[in-house]
């Protein structure tokens, strides 16, 4: 693949409307930063740019349990804080509030016991049109992989996508739909092998674990791990089972690693990796609280390491999807994000150090540079000898790699029947691919639209109308989830990984897991129906 890479780039300025929440980490606030910049830098003229359609709901199912969706679709902002009102109530030994006082005693152990089953926590809260946003984000995760099966573009990116902890029918980590997962599924249908690689801080738990038994997709994870380091998983040990044993890599890694010992690693078992399992697609998840600086991760990364896997990642001349996933110290994310997407289009080296004039100046003082400095004072925690024992043990996993997939593959539609369960697509999505193959785009909605909107920081959504009835909760709540993975695997979660994601005493962390358990067991309620929420 050249350095002119066609670039086919997903973005909808309604993304940065989504608010997590007052003192949250995430904030979707920075990938309208990111654009803004990258438009700054007279990139977005270089590109295809499309806004993302939302996923149908359809699409969301190829992976995700259908009562997972149907909970994410229904929820509303209002079912969490009835559940905080009657924990506050039960700590205070005191009456319900009158909002939580006219709600069924079922109702109310119901939603408790919904929230506990798909994981909302302070992690995951509910906020304002919280399945809108998840159609967008994974819209454009899917939108990028159908542009690269049809050679629409050489390389795709959605800033916005690559939440990579969401489990099939649980929210996990900020995550609650796992659009990298079905990306990959879509990748999937027109390539034999698909290699995931992951650099966000934190380990890729929810797309390793969807691919657990399968020898289709690879998943490379760089993360850290250790003393407790959200989510627990990805060890060195973890290397997938049946077929999938030895097709998932764990590189775990200490506080403190720096530019030169990442990219040396990084190219090491990525060059392997190339060399043995020969994939026809790379995903790469640029998660950017690896990050020096960032609020949650203690890697010591610049935008140049960072950004050099993006760079290897490219010049293997291989359909490719850039992604975004976790980063905490939003202006470092949006820096990141745009070295990045240059380094995509090949012009990285011809940026100005000095960031160019935006809409979001006061974000980037008081130095207003595009480059990050490692810190000084942060200590490199890895041993030398220990990286050379991972980086053996990994290159020797990988000697025990290669052949083609266990399973039949149908060139002509991609689908691999048996493994994944594939249902024939829904007849709105074969009429969106027969239009895309006649006027060779993706999905591109309009193009180009862009919604300005202030940071939405409001919970207006509190009509009692719209909250699910108590027999559909319940129904829900008793439903058993079909496994926690594409393959139908159950891998259970950790012990006291609630809310891990977290910094310890970080307001949010156990507020909603406590409201939870709280309100489950509140017995002082009147049975006289459902009143509507106080603003």
């Amino acid at each position: 693949m050249s350095s002119a890479s066609r670039v086919a780039y997903y973005y909808k300025d309604e993304v940065g409307d989504f608010d997590y929440g007052a003192g949250h980490p995430m904030r979707p606030y920075r990938i309208r930063l990111a654009h803004h910049l990258i438009g700054g830098y007279g990139m977005l003229e270089r590109m295809n740019v499309s806004e993302p359609v939302r996923l149908p709901k359809e699409e969301m199912l190829k992976f995700h349990t259908e009562d997972y969706i149907n909970f994410l679709q229904e929820v509303k902002p209002m079912h969490q804080q009835l559940l905080q009102r009657a924990a506050q109530a039960d700590s205070e030994d005191d009456d319900l509030p009158a909002v939580v006082a006219h709600v069924l005693p079922q109702d109310v152990s119901a939603i408790a016991a919904s929230f506990r089953k798909f994981g909302v926590d302070g992690d995951c809260p509910i906020f304002d049109r919280l399945y809108q946003f998840c159609e967008i984000y994974s819209g454009g995760s899917v939108g990028g992989a159908w542009k690269l099966n049809r050679g629409a573009a050489d390389i795709a990116i959605n800033w916005a996508g690559g939440l990579h902890h969401a489990k099939k029918a649980e929210c996990s980590g900020f995550c609650y739909t796992n659009d990298i997962v079905l990306a990959i599924l879509e990748l999937l249908r027109y390539h034999q092998r698909v290699l995931y690689i992951d650099i966000d801080v934190h380990h890729g738990d929810g797309v390793e674990e969807a691919f657990w038994l399968s020898d289709r997709v690879m998943t490379v994870s760089f993360h850290r791990h250790g003393d407790g380091f959200f989510p627990q998983t990805g060890a060195l040990s973890d290397k997938g089972l049946d077929a999938g044993r030895n097709y998932s890599l764990n590189f775990p890694l200490k506080d403190g690693v720096d530019d030169a010992t990442y990219e040396r690693l990084f190219a090491s078992i990525i060059g392997s990796v190339m060399a043995n399992y020969r994939p026809g697609a790379i995903v790469l998840q640029c998660g950017a609280d690896s990050l020096t600086g960032d609020k949650l991760g203690p890697f010591n990364l610049t935008l140049r390491g960072h950004g050099s896997c993006v760079r290897l990642c490219k010049s293997f001349g291989v359909p490719l999807l850039l992604l975004g996933g976790g980063g905490y110290t939003v202006e470092n994310v949006a820096r990141a994000w745009t070295f990045e997407t240059a380094t995509a289009l090949g012009m990285s080296e011809e940026l100005n150090p000095e960031l160019p004039f935006n809409s979001y100046m006061h974000e980037w003082g008081p130095h207003y540079k595009l480059h990050l400095e490692p810190d000084p004072q942060r200590v490199d925690c890895n041993d030398r000898a220990e990286l050379q024992r991972i980086e053996s043990n990994l290159l020797q996993q990988l000697k025990e790699v290669g052949g083609p997939p266990s399973v039949s593959y149908d060139t002509r539609t991609g689908r691999d029947e048996g493994l994944y369960g594939w249902k024939e697509e829904h007849a709105s999505v074969r009429a969106e691919e027969a239009r895309m193959d006649s006027a060779g785009d993706g999905i591109d909605g309009q193009g180009g639209r862009q919604h300005r909107g202030e940071f939405y920081a409001n919970n207006r959504d509190q009509d009692a109308s719209d909250m699910p009835s108590s027999a559909s909760i319940a129904a829900s709540a008793a439903a058993n989830a079909n496994g926690n993975g594409a393959m139908g695997i159950v891998r259970p979660r950790p012990v006291g990984t609630l809310n891990n994601h977290l910094p310890v005493g970080h307001p949010s962390a156990g507020a909603a897991a406590a409201a939870s358990a709280a309100a489950a067991g509140k017995a002082a309620v009147k049975d006289e129906g459902v009143a509507p929420m106080e603003q």
